[in-house]
C-alpha cells in the first residue's frame, strides 16, 4: 500500500470522524438545551400545579372569612378575593403570581396552551364571580331574616361547584404536565440514542484511524530499519573501498619511488656524458665540436634536465591529497616555448611553424604544467 493510498485514506477517516464530532456536539447541546427547557418548564409546572391547588384554599377561606364577617368578626375577604381572581388570571393568560402568601415572593407563569385547561380556568373563574357577588348580598342579609338560611346554602353550594372546578383544573394541568413529561423523555431517549449511536460509530472510525496509523508506523519503522540497514551497508562498502584505494594509492606511491630512482639513474649518466663532453671541448684549443653539435648537445642536455624535474614532478604527483596545495606563478609563455622545443623534431619534420602571441601569467600547481607539457 502506497504513502498516498494511506493518506487519502486517513483523510477521508478524518472528515468521518470530523462528521461524528460534529453531530455528537450538536446533539450533546442539543440534549442540555432541551433539559434545560425542561427543568425550567417543570419548574413553571409545578408552580402552576401548586396555584392551581391553593385555589381550592383560597376558595374555602374565602367562605369562610364571609360567615366571619357577617357575624360581625373582622375578616379581609377582599384580599383573598384579589389573590384568588390574581392568581387564576395568571394561571391562564401567564405573567407574574404571588407563590409565598407570608413573603409576598413572586413568580413568573407561561399562559396555558390547553383549550380544555383554559375552559375549565375559566368556568372556575365565573364561578368565584357569582360566589362573590352572593357573598357580598349574604352579607347585607340580617341573620333573623327568612332568606338567610338559604342564602346560605346556595354561597356553600357556589363554594363546593368552584371547589370542584379547581379540582378538574388540578387534574388537567397534572395529566398535561404528566403528557409533557413523557415527551419530553421520548425526545431525551430519542437524543440519548443519537448520540450513543454518533458515540458507536465514533468510535469505530476512531479504531480504524487508530489501525491505520498503527500500520504506517509499522510501515514506517520497517522503512526506517531497511534504510539504517542499508546506510550500514553503504557505509561498510565506502570503507572498504577507502582501505582498498588507500592501499592503491600506497602502493602508487611506492612504484612512483621505485620508478623515480630507477629513470634517475640513467639520466644523471646522460647528463653527466653530455657535460663531460662539453668540458672537454671547451679545455682544449682547437674545438672539435662545430655549432649544430654544441646545439644539438644543449638541447640534449636541456631535455635530459627537463626530463628529471619531469620524474620529481611525478613523485610529487602522487603524493597529492596529502600534501599542502602550493601554487606557483607561471609564465605561460616560457612553458609554451618548453613544449615547442621538445617537439622540434617533429615540427621539422611536418615542415610546421610555431607562433607564439602573448600569453598572460597564471598561478598552478607547477607538477601540474610538467606532466601536461610532457603529454603534449
Amino acid at each position: 500500500m502506497s504513502t498516498q493510498t494511506i493518506y487519502r485514506g486517513l483523510v477521508k477517516d478524518g472528515r468521518g470522524v470530523l462528521i461524528l464530532l460534529v453531530v455528537s456536539v450538536v446533539a450533546i447541546v442539543t440534549v442540555l438545551s432541551h433539559t434545560m427547557l425542561v427543568l425550567r418548564t417543570q419548574q413553571s409546572v409545578a408552580i402552576a400545579l401548586d396555584i392551581a391547588g391553593r385555589q381550592r384554599m383560597l376558595n374555602q377561606r374565602h367562605l369562610q372569612e364571609v360567615l366571619l364577617a357577617c357575624q360581625g368578626f373582622e375578616a379581609d375577604y377582599a384580599s383573598t378575593r384579589r389573590i384568588f381572581v390574581h392568581s387564576l388570571r395568571a394561571l391562564t393568560h401567564g405573567g407574574d403570581v404571588v407563590v409565598n402568601l407570608e413573603t409576598g415572593e413572586l413568580a413568573r407563569l407561561s399562559p396555558t396552551a390547553n383549550d380544555e385547561i383554559r375552559q375549565s380556568l375559566t368556568r372556575q373563574g365565573a364561578l368565584f364571580r357569582r360566589s362573590a357577588a352572593l357573598a357580598d348580598a349574604f352579607l347585607q342579609i340580617p341573620q333573623s331574616d327568612s332568606e338567610y338560611r338559604g342564602k346560605l346554602l346556595d354561597l356553600q353550594a357556589l363554594k363546593n361547584e368552584t371547589h370542584l372546578a379547581a379540582n378538574q383544573s388540578v387534574k388537567l394541568l397534572t395529566q398535561h404536565s404528566g403528557l409533557r413529561s413523557a415527551t419530553s423523555i421520548l425526545w431525551e431517549l430519542f437524543a440519548g440514542v443519537l448520540v450513543g449511536s454518533a458515540g458507536i460509530m465514533l468510535g469505530i472510525h476512531l479504531s480504524r484511524v487508530n489501525k491505520r496509523l498503527r500500520g504506517e508506523v509499522v510501515r514506517r519503522q520497517r522503512t526506517q530499519q531497511a534504510l539504517e540497514k542499508a546506510h550500514d551497508i553503504l557505509e561498510d562498502r565506502v570503507r572498504t573501498r577507502t582501505e582498498e584505494l588507500e592501499r592503491s594509492n600506497q602502493d602508487l606511491e611506492r612504484f612512483a619511488c621505485v620508478v623515480s630512482h630507477d629513470l634517475q639513474a640513467p639520466l644523471q649518466t646522460i647528463t653527466g656524458y653530455i657535460e663531460e663532453i662539453r668540458a672537454r671541448d671547451a679545455e682544449e684549443s682547437q674545438e672539435h665540436l662545430d655549432e649544430f653539435a654544441r646545439f644539438f648537445l644543449d638541447n640534449a642536455l636541456d631535455s635530459a634536465h627537463r626530463m628529471q624535474r619531469l620524474v620529481h614532478r611525478v613523485l610529487e604527483y602522487s603524493r597529492v591529497g596529502r600534501d599542502p596545495v602550493e601554487l606557483e606563478q607561471v609564465d605561460l609563455t616560457e612553458v609554451v616555448n618548453e613544449v615547442v622545443a621538445d617537439l622540434g623534431s617533429r615540427l621539422s619534420e611536418a615542415e610546421a611553424t610555431v607562433k607564439i602571441g602573448c600569453a598572460s601569467q597564471i598561478f598552478i600547481r607547477t607538477e601540474n604544467i610538467e606532466l601536461s607539457a610532457s603529454a603534449v
